[in-house]
């Protein structure tokens, strides 16, 4: 009887090999029963529950299309307040850029002012420096002039001295002596 008790592993896994061949079929076959059974009372649904199922679906469908128009509402929202910022962002750069235009012209204006202001007083300087120029002349006649005068006079004069010193020695030799007394 010990030898009946006396198994090896050898035995024990021919014995576990027999029981899995024999117990696949049995899973197979359970199996497919149940996907059967399953899969049949799937298309054999009852009326009251396929009613219900549509139903549910109708609603499911319903909030979807609800949410999605409040999700359609607020983006319209967001969208139009969008819209507005964008049109004020647009109107004030345009406000700007037409200030900074009209800014250019009046300073293209007051530059082309100054231009024609600077050629004035340049044309006015020129007029300046030509009368200056004429005067310098003049005034250098002039003075050559005075000096040619200046010389004559000086040779008047002279000649004057001599001729005055020739009367007095003349007038000195013709005069009587007078005694006085």
């Amino acid at each position: 009887m010990i030898q009946f008790l006396a198994v090896t592993t050898y035995e024990v896994g021919r014995y576990a090999q027999v029981v899995v061949i024999c117990s696949i079929p049995i899973i197979i076959l359970t199996i497919s029963g149940i996907l059967w059974l399953h899969y049949r009372r799937r298309k054999k649904l009852d009326p009251v529950e396929a009613q219900l199922r549509e139903t549910i679906h109708q609603k499911i469908k319903l909030q979807a299309m609800e949410n999605e128009f409040k999700q359609t509402d607020t983006d319209v929202r967001y969208l139009q307040d969008m819209l507005q910022e964008k049109q004020l962002q647009i109107e004030f750069l345009q406000n700007q850029l037409s200030q900074r235009i009209r800014n250019f012209h009046d300073v293209e204006a007051r530059e082309e002012q100054i231009r024609q202001d600077l050629k004035q007083k340049e044309d006015a300087l020129i007029e300046l420096k030509n009368q200056v120029s004429l005067k310098a002349d003049e005034l250098a006649r002039m003075e050559d002039k005075l000096q040619q005068q200046a010389g004559f006079l000086s040779g008047l004069q002279e000649h004057l001295s001599q001729g005055i010193e020739q009367l007095k020695g003349v007038r000195e030799k013709h005069a009587p002596l007078v005694a006085v007394g």
